[in-house]
């Protein structure tokens, strides 16, 4: 059983919260899923898995597992640890459009990680923004995600 860790804004309604919420019943058969939460909100969804704060991340180092970010806070913070081999920034919200960081920061981050974005359109914008070309894969198909991945 290899084990899965997503990181989200919150645990509040959100579009993908439903995404996940969706998909964790069946891929829980065969991973341990865990989603980390960067800001403690009151939660919308049951999710059938564990549901931690961000501050974990630190704690579990020696997860040999698939780590996904989902923001440029996330993707910073888990291109800092250092065992993690499979870590992946999946693009979710383009933030660099109203995110209080400058060109050249986020650029750093945006090159740090494996970067897969949701759609066509945005792989677009990201490669217009600032020259990378990231993966596409849909709507946060994790099966998907973990099959590309698997063995990065």
């Amino acid at each position: 059983m290899g084990k899965i860790t997503i990181i989200i804004k919150h645990l509040g309604l959100t579009d993908i919260g439903y995404a996940l919420y969706k998909q964790i019943e069946n891929l829980k058969k065969e991973y341990d899923v865990s989603i980390l939460y960067e800001e403690n909100v009151q939660p919308f969804f049951n999710f059938p898995c564990s549901k931690l704060s961000i501050g974990r991340l630190w704690q579990d180092q020696t997860n040999d597992g698939i780590i996904i970010a989902t923001s440029l806070y996330s993707a910073e913070l888990v291109y800092k640890l250092t065992n993690l081999k499979r870590k992946i920034f999946y693009v979710w919200d383009l933030e660099f459009l109203w995110n209080k960081k400058d060109f050249l920061e986020n650029q750093k981050i945006f090159n740090m990680l494996p970067l897969v974005t949701r759609s066509e359109s945005y792989a677009s914008c990201i490669s217009n923004y600032c020259n990378i070309q990231p993966s596409v894969i849909n709507d946060f198909n994790l099966k998907e995600i973990i099959d590309e991945y698997r063995s990065v």
